[in-house]
């Protein structure tokens, strides 16, 4: 399931091993992506190309992969998506 509302944008997304929750922590909204399958480095590895592109902040966390999205474009959000649903 997945879905994204202006303003206060929500997501969830389960797939088979992947699972995104949307963050808010200190004013800035965030993604934590999470995998039962793969390293959380993996998972980073496959996501940096839409990172980079759209020159979007993240890091490695021990709960998963920490990416901001306060101010994701619509583009830029839709490829993150497209790229854990390939997952």
């Amino acid at each position: 399931m997945k879905s994204r509302q202006d303003g206060s944008s929500i997501l969830a997304i389960c797939s088979s091993d992947i699972e995104a929750k949307s963050l808010l922590t200190d004013e800035k909204e965030m993604l934590l992506i999470s995998s039962s399958e793969h390293s959380l480095y993996e998972v980073k590895e496959l996501l940096d190309p839409i990172l980079d592109y759209y020159q979007i902040k993240s890091e490695v966390t021990e709960e998963g992969v920490q990416v901001e999205i306060s101010d994701v474009e619509d583009e830029a959000f839709d490829a993150l998506l497209n790229i854990m649903d390939s997952m």
